[in-house]
């Protein structure tokens, strides 16, 4: 018989006793909050006591991660020993709902990478997230550059949890590819001065994902640009939420999402750009695309600006249509059959994103089913 979640949970292996109040206390959230529900013109829940029946807590860095170069991968015993600011990244400017408060009470699971200063890691750094709770911390070294790429096609459940902090001058792109089948992420990102990160995400399936990124540029000269790609297939459900605050002068963001939906899928797109009080000369753009393949899908999309002062650039937009027949026909007149013509706009669509992967060998992994 499978221990439960609070048995699960209530393991120790020689944590601090910080880290332990932190988790028990998400515990007891947990156990008193009413099970997560995102409304989104029909009832979602999740039975988090069912979905992570299969956790497994002894897992070791290299389950999942893999690097052709010499990188330090570290458990959360290793990482607080070196890392005294572990317990303020960790316990700062959570998500609170129901499955948060479950996912912190996981937090033995973390572990810790390191990118030394001024090292090149040629190859990219494989995560290969399955099933249950991922907690990941990276620090990437001055100076250092490295491509982060998460696999993460779970069929179960699977909550994950990303914080980046980007050395001053260093260059980080973090690509994530996942199916959306009841997957919850939750990423943090500092960057330091001149420094500079991109996120690249796909998301496909037919279930529910929601991810929630904030990317907090601490340094002058830094800067984050966020592009995602969604294509989302029967009764999918995407619930995204970018942010990029901007605390330091000098600093640009750019956040990008390309959605094409079908068969009743739903996206949700949130984008916030911040910029704080006398953070002059910085530059902010956000931008959403949707392409609608069938009828009965719905977008709802709300870019948002919260601009402190006025030596600033920023702007956002949002575009929402559907294939134009006319593009489709001048195809057709080249001799491509019409599902191959609206196969072909597709990829043009996401072109831009979808490339992103190609430079990294990985095929970006699209559906090929009938978009009639």
């Amino acid at each position: 018989m499978k221990p439960s979640i609070t048995e699960l949970a209530k393991l120790s292996r020689a944590e601090p006793s910080w880290l332990k109040k932190f988790r028990i206390d998400n515990l007891a959230k947990y156990l008193s909050s009413t099970p997560a529900i995102w409304k989104y013109g029909r009832q979602i829940a999740v039975s988090a006591e069912h979905l992570f029946s299969q956790l497994e807590l002894n897992s070791s860095p290299k389950d999942f991660i893999v690097s052709k170069d010499s990188i330090e991968a570290l458990k959360i015993k290793e990482a607080i020993a070196k890392y005294k600011n572990l317990p303020k990244l960790i316990t700062n400017d959570l998500v609170e709902d129901s499955v948060a408060f479950l996912h912190n009470s996981f937090f033995q699971n973390l572990f810790v990478i390191n990118i030394e200063e001024r090292k090149n890691i040629l190859s990219p750094v494989e995560l290969n997230f399955d099933s249950g709770i991922r907690s990941v911390i990276i620090f990437a070294g001055p100076f250092s550059s490295v491509d982060f790429l998460e696999k993460n096609f779970s069929k179960e459940f699977n909550s994950t949890f990303v914080l980046l902090v980007v050395g001053e001058g260093s260059k980080v792109r973090y690509f994530s590819s996942l199916e959306a089948n009841s997957s919850f992420t939750r990423r943090k990102a500092l960057i330091n001065s001149n420094a500079m990160l991109e996120w690249i995400d796909i998301a496909t399936g037919e279930g529910f994902a929601q991810s929630n990124t904030k990317t907090t540029l601490i340094g002058a000269g830094g800067s984050v640009n966020h592009k995602s790609l969604f294509y989302l297939g029967k009764n999918a459900v995407a619930d995204f939420n970018s942010e990029a605050i901007h605390e330091a002068e000098y600093t640009k963001s750019n956040i990008l999402a390309k959605a094409a939906l079908k068969d009743n899928s739903r996206l949700v797109s949130r984008g916030l750009i911040s910029i704080k009080k006398d953070k002059k000369m910085c530059n902010g753009y956000e931008k959403t695309e949707v392409l609608m393949l069938t009828p009965g899908v719905r977008a709802d999309v709300m870019p948002s600006l919260a601009i402190s002062n006025n030596e600033v650039k920023c702007t956002h937009g949002v575009s929402i249509k559907k294939i134009n027949p006319k593009e489709v026909y001048y195809l057709q007149t080249r001799g491509l059959s019409e599902e191959t013509a609206k196969r072909t706009i597709i990829d043009g669509f996401f072109s831009e994103i979808s490339s992103e992967f190609n430079i990294l060998n990985e095929t970006c992994k699209i559906p090929r089913g009938s978009v009639k």
